[in-house]
Formats: structure tokens, sequence, C-alpha cells
């Protein structure tokens, strides 16, 4: 018969208390956590959250402006016209014409990009009109009352050209202005923003006095 000190006995001893601890302690936590089931509505709703994830490119702009609202000064703008959803839209200050037609859902197929500059920065109040032709503008040109500001190419008066707003086309109009110093007054305008007076249109490169005053008469910056 194999003879067991003290020593031995009290190490066993020792040993099975530690295993019995562990034992002990390992089934308490497990009763302890709750099982995960994940249900089919959960898959449901995961498809649901990724499918809004995937807004357009207009939606996805529209949000992140709207981080910005209490940065950026806001400012109303009636879009009309050949436009998928004519209204007034709350924009910002900054933005553009192609901001305005895509915040109305986009120029319908017969609407004439040609007739207006899209690259030209928004003002509070202004109004931007898709015509399908150039006939079609000068019609409502011609029946519009005097005093409105239009986005297209006339002003305050419809018999002036408004170089805040007018196209390449309609800036050749004027006497001394061709192709160069219409696209000059263009891209002054982008860079610089509005014309306060048509007497700033000295600045723009080729524009001298000489040649502001043969033309001074036929234009507007309202």
């Amino acid at each position: 018969m194999v003879s067991v000190t003290a020593k031995q006995k009290t190490v066993i001893v020792v040993l099975f208390a530690i295993v019995f601890l562990g034992v002990s302690t390992y089934w308490l936590l497990g009763r302890n956590e709750s099982p995960v089931i994940i249900t089919q509505s959960d898959l449901n709703l995961g498809q649901q959250n990724n499918s809004t994830q995937q807004n357009s490119p207009l939606e996805h702009e529209r949000s992140n402006v709207g981080l910005n609202n209490n940065q950026v000064e806001q400012i109303y703008v009636h879009v009309k016209g050949a436009v998928t959803n004519p209204g007034v839209y709350r924009l910002h200050q900054g933005q553009r014409v192609v901001d305005a037609v895509e915040a109305a859902g986009g120029v319908l197929p017969m609407g004439n990009l040609d007739l207006i500059n899209l690259a030209e920065k928004l003002q509070d109040g202004q109004e931007v009109i898709i015509f399908t032709s150039e006939e079609d503008r000068n019609q409502w040109l011609m029946n519009a009352p005097a005093g409105g500001q239009h986005n297209n190419s006339m002003g305050q008066h419809t018999n002036k050209i408004n170089i805040n707003t007018a196209t390449k086309e309609e800036l050749q109009k004027l006497t001394g202005i061709g192709p160069s110093k219409a696209e000059a007054i263009i891209r002054y305008r982008e860079t610089n923003g509005r014309f306060s007076k048509v007497e700033d249109l000295t600045n723009v490169s080729g524009i001298g006095s000489k040649t502001l005053e043969s033309f001074k008469d036929q234009v507007s910056v309202n």
C-alpha cells in the first residue's frame, strides 16, 4: 500500500480546491451571458440601411450641405421653366446656377442649357429660368414686367443686357464686344462675383473707358 505523507496530502487538497474554484467560476459566468439571436428581421434591417446609404449624387450633396446650415448664409432661389420640379429652393451663398437646377431635379429633355450660365454664382431672391428655345426666352422677356430680376439675360429694363447674368452670346451683341472680351467678362464675373455698377467693367482685361462708353447704355447690373 502506497503511503502518503502529510505534505503530499496538503498538495492534493490544494489542487482539488483550485480545480473546483475554476469550474465553479466558469459555470457562474456562463450563466450570466445571454445568447445573441440574429433574426430575419435584423437581416432585413441591415439591407434597408445599406440601400438608404446608396443615395444619388444630388441627395449626397444636399445632406453634406445640410451639415453647414449654421456656417453658410442661406438664400432662396426660384427655379422655373423646363426643370423636373419647379419651385423655390433654399440653397447657400456661394452655390451656382447648376446647383439650383440640380435641386429642382434637373433639366427636362426640351430644356436648352446653352441659354443660361450654369457657372454663375447665385444671389438671394434670384430667378433661374430654363427656356426651351431662344425664341421662347425672348418672348418671355418681352412680356416680363419692368423691374424684375431675371437670370437669363435682361435686367431691370428688357432692352438692356444684364452683365451679371448674360451669356457669352448675349454679351457679343454689345457694341465692341467680341468672343474674347465676352469670355473675359464672364471669367471676371465668376472669379470676383457680381458687378456692383456698370463702370466695374473697366476692371476687365481689354475693356477701357472708351470701349465701355460705346455700349454703356446697353447694359445694366440688375
